[in-house]
């Protein structure tokens, strides 16, 4: 029985790069994010990366290269340093490729470290606006560790846009994350779920860009301080409500004491 040949190869007696099958096959990346990795670890050994080579060199636009780069870091196959002079200011982030993915304890260990960073703050030219206590936040969520045990989800605060089968889909990335934090990406979600269509996909871009530290809750704390404003006008009106009943009940006694019955 003759076999309809699917795949035509050529020899490769040079200028061929041999993969891992695995990266290829990671169900977790999507297809753009495994071609880019694949053209990455074509690169020499000592290759120097800078995301702005490759959104020069592809068709993707600059932030469709940033997404992809964000899904690499957070699946592990890319680890991501901030590059500093001797001087201690900020320079071009470094990129180290896996061709396997790592855990953030061998990123930490093998990741290459700045030469002799300077222990001062160093000033930047365009001081941030961002509230100060909205970015010691984003550093802690940054640093979190993932597989710690987490707290009871029915404590969530789900918009009511998102069906049932978006919140199971959604909640199976969200395993071993605290719930502060998974609530700051709903906020964010439910923030901008008016422009998306697939919130299941845009969920995911948010905890990408949680997990590489670049996360910017642009709708979250707008969400979270009209649901906190929201609670307050709620307790308020119960406390008017429970004044005026006590009132009600005292004039009642009053009247009863006032005029008993015979």
């Amino acid at each position: 029985m003759a076999i309809n040949k699917t795949i035509f190869r050529i020899n490769k007696p040079d200028n061929y790069v041999t993969i891992n099958r695995h990266l290829l096959e990671d169900v977790r990346l999507s297809y753009e994010a495994r071609g880019l990795l694949a053209c990455m670890l074509a690169k020499p050994n000592d290759w120097i990366f800078h995301i702005t080579f490759f959104i020069k060199n592809s068709p993707a636009g600059r932030d469709k290269v940033r997404r992809i780069f964000n899904e690499l870091i957070a699946a592990g196959y890319i680890v991501k340093t901030d590059g500093r002079s001797r001087t201690g200011k900020f320079g071009s982030p470094q990129y180290t490729v896996y061709e396997s993915p790592v855990s953030d304890s061998q990123a930490n260990i093998t990741s290459p470290k700045p030469d002799k960073p300077s222990t001062i703050n160093p000033l930047t030219d365009n001081p941030a606006t961002v509230n100060p206590s909205l970015l010691s936040k984003q550093l802690v969520l940054n640093k979190q560790v993932t597989n710690k045990t987490t707290t009871n989800r029915e404590d969530l605060i789900w918009t009511k846009k998102l069906s049932q089968d978006h919140q199971e889909s959604i909640g199976s990335m969200i395993t071993n994350m605290d719930n502060q934090d998974v609530q700051l990406l709903l906020d964010e979600l439910a923030g901008q779920i008016e422009n998306i269509k697939n919130p299941v996909g845009y969920f995911r871009t948010l905890l990408n860009s949680y997990l590489s530290g670049e996360f910017v809750p642009a709708k979250a704390l707008q969400i979270q301080s009209s649901r906190k404003q929201r609670v307050e006008n709620e307790r308020a009106v119960e406390r008017s409500n429970h004044l005026h009943d006590e009132r009600v009940n005292k004039l009642l006694e009053r009247y009863e004491e006032e005029h008993p019955s015979k």
